[in-house]
């Protein structure tokens, strides 16, 4: 399997200090991300976040593939009919759905993803090729491609680090225990 990351996932690890995992990672598990997800990650907005946008292009340049939706193409299409629903609450931002679109025709990958409107969009439409964080984490774990001293403190960091602020599933304590 190929494993598709939003920038919400590179995001997380970057803010938890742990965006180097990423290239430990790709040693055993092949990473893509989509363009418009790259330029989330990789373009800062009003001169914010500059050091840490040059931090993400560099590691991301490094361990993950970029790849592009043809203009022409049905991932086109769909991402055209994704951004244009409606419904509050449930419209994927623009590098969730491009990477949707994207993984749509793709069985070999899994979006990975922490957005709430992206999972539910990626569960819809790409038949559950679609995990979050945590299970990633442990993918990677799983793989060789991340010691659970790494996972568990990216895990620990997870919960109050600014802009991630997620705690760990239920599942999560007894699993790297048990490493």
């Amino acid at each position: 399997m190929r494993y598709l990351l939003d920038s919400g996932i590179i995001i997380a690890l970057q803010r938890v200090g742990h965006l180097g995992a990423l290239s430990n990672i790709s040693t055993k598990l092949p990473l893509l991300i989509v363009e418009e997800a790259y330029d989330e990650v990789v373009e800062p907005r009003s001169g914010k976040y500059v050091t840490e946008s040059k931090q993400a292009q560099s590691t991301l340049d490094g361990c993950a593939t970029t790849v592009t939706i043809d203009p022409t193409g049905e991932a086109a299409v769909r991402l055209s009919a994704f951004r244009s629903r409606k419904s509050k609450g449930t419209v994927a931002g623009l590098g969730e759905a491009a990477s949707i679109a994207w993984a749509f025709d793709q069985n070999d990958c899994v979006f990975v993803t922490q957005d709430v409107a992206a999972t539910f969009l990626a569960l819809d439409e790409l038949g559950g090729r679609v995990i979050t964080f945590f299970g990633f984490l442990r993918v990677a774990v799983d793989a060789g491609g991340l010691d659970v001293a790494a996972a568990r403190a990216i895990g620990e960091a997870t919960p109050t680090a600014q802009g991630v602020q997620r705690a760990p599933p239920s599942w999560w304590s007894s699993w790297v225990g048990d490493r």
